[in-house]
């Protein structure tokens, strides 16, 4: 039986967030400087986004766009005005969606991509510390001590 403590769950998730820093520094996310606060908050803006989507449910859903997963892109006025010949249209974004990838909707949005944005930030920051192991590790502390909690332990009533 395989548990989360396996070598090789272990070296994949050492790999993907060195992979996930690897990517965030050719993106020029670490060209200056970053302190923690920034980081953090980031974090929390990847987490407000999906909070958004939840928000947003009932809007989407009745439009049959599922809140948990769905691709966006984004269109041009300009580029419909382009098969028409007119060259003087006012360029203005907007936003179409779908449940399925398709040339205009290639983004991943709704709530899943967004909390897995906030967990790439957090690899990203892990990457850049060199501590992924040490990071793994302490999840699997804390999660082994969560374990052994009383059921809705510190009196929350949430």
């Amino acid at each position: 039986k395989k548990t989360f403590k396996d070598a090789q769950i272990k070296a994949g998730l050492k790999e993907l967030i060195e992979d996930i820093h690897q990517t965030a520094k050719e993106h020029g996310w670490w060209d200056k400087p970053q302190n923690f606060s920034t980081i953090v908050s980031l974090i929390h803006y990847e987490l407000s986004e999906a909070l958004e989507f939840e928000r947003n449910k009932s809007n989407l859903e009745r439009l049959k766009i599922d809140p948990l997963y769905h691709y966006t892109g984004q269109v041009y006025s300009q580029d419909v005005a382009d098969d028409y010949g007119d060259i003087n249209t006012v360029i203005s974004p907007t936003t179409i969606m779908s449940n399925m990838q398709t040339d205009v909707c290639k983004k991943p949005d709704g709530i899943l991509p967004e909390l897995a944005d906030a967990v790439i930030r957090i690899f990203d920051y892990i990457g850049h510390l060199d501590m992924s192991e040490e990071f793994i590790q302490v999840i699997l502390e804390k999660h082994d001590f969560n374990k052994t909690r009383p059921h809705k332990h510190g009196g929350k009533v949430f």
